[in-house]
């Protein structure tokens, strides 16, 4: 199972590093590659409301869940219902 996730920052990471041994492994993006989750999983690199991104992570995941409380939904609603 691949959990993508919306930022990553040290929530991330734990939930990473939590998934590892449950098989889940973790797809972020983020503005950065050089945050704390980005440290042991792999991260797209760019904005948190980019829908090319949104929608590449959607792709490549199971399911979605977010590391940063300020996603934008309509950006969220046009990667997913593209």
């Amino acid at each position: 199972m691949s959990v993508g996730i919306v930022g990553a920052g040290q929530l991330g990471r734990m939930l990473a590093l939590a998934g590892y041994p449950l098989g889940i492994r973790c797809l972020f993006l983020d503005r950065s590659a050089e945050t704390p989750a980005g440290q042991v999983a792999e991260t797209l690199v760019g904005e948190l409301d980019d829908s090319g991104l949104l929608r590449e992570l959607a792709t490549r995941s199971s399911v979605l869940s977010f590391d940063w409380e300020n996603v934008s939904v309509s950006a969220l609603r046009t990667a997913l219902t593209a």
